[in-house]
């Protein structure tokens, strides 16, 4: 198509291990598994049964419950298939599958799983997901608002606490949210490109205890600079 000046979200992927095989989701697309089995010359297939568009999947640890956000075309409903049942999405009394809709926000931005709970990172709120086991299976719980991460690769876990690059400052959640002083933060945050901060992404180098995110200054669409 001709340009224009509509700006679309890049196609980002999460993935997450099954067992040897890996669960991949597309942002606002498919779920998809790959057999470790079959070698690497197979390709992906549609996980039966999966929410046909979601925004992102994870595993979660230890109970093992294939989860979607922003699952079934609403961008605030989260979407767990049985225990130990990848293929199993229609809640029964006999099996622990289920959904729950989230109420602060417009959309899920980001997850982080943690040693105790999964972060769930609205435009507007973030929630804890904590395993309960039946008859509900999760409980959600509101944490804080208005600590949003500009893109879903842009948390990072180590040691038990959260960072994360967000709108405006950086954060760190290790029992409650609190911004991290930075020198640098009117340098970042006046650079970062508006448009395309989605595609920040944060990482660690555990040999020095250093969290590095990089991300897309304003004359930019791809990340080129960073800040440790």
């Amino acid at each position: 198509v001709s340009s224009s000046m509509v700006v679309l979200e890049p196609s980002l992927w999460s993935f997450t291990l099954w067992g040897e095989d890996l669960i991949a989701t597309r942002r606002d697309g498919g779920t998809y598994i790959w057999d470790a089995t079959n070698g690497t010359d197979t390709r992906a297939i549609a996980l039966s049964n999966a929410p046909t568009n979601a925004l992102l999947s994870l595993v979660s640890i230890p109970d093992r419950h294939v989860i979607c956000f922003g699952a079934d075309d609403d961008p605030l409903l989260v979407k767990w298939s049985s225990q130990e049942a990848n293929t199993t999405w229609s809640a029964l009394a006999t099996n622990t599958a289920g959904s729950q809709p989230l109420e602060v926000g417009h959309r899920i931005v980001a997850i982080q799983q943690t040693r105790d709970q999964i972060l769930i990172f609205t435009d507007e709120a973030l929630f804890g997901m904590v395993f309960q086991g039946p008859p509900y299976t999760f409980g959600f719980r509101a944490i804080a608002t208005s600590c949003a991460p500009v893109g879903q690769n842009a948390a990072v876990e180590i040691n038990g606490a959260v960072y994360w690059m967000g709108c405006g400052h950086f954060y760190i959640y290790s029992g409650r949210v609190q911004p991290i002083p930075c020198p640098v933060r009117d340098f970042v945050f006046d650079d970062l490109s508006e448009d395309f901060q989605s595609i920040s992404f944060g990482g660690t180098n555990r040999k020095f205890t250093e969290i590095w995110w990089f991300y897309p200054s304003s004359e930019a669409t791809s990340p080129d600079c960073y800040v440790a």
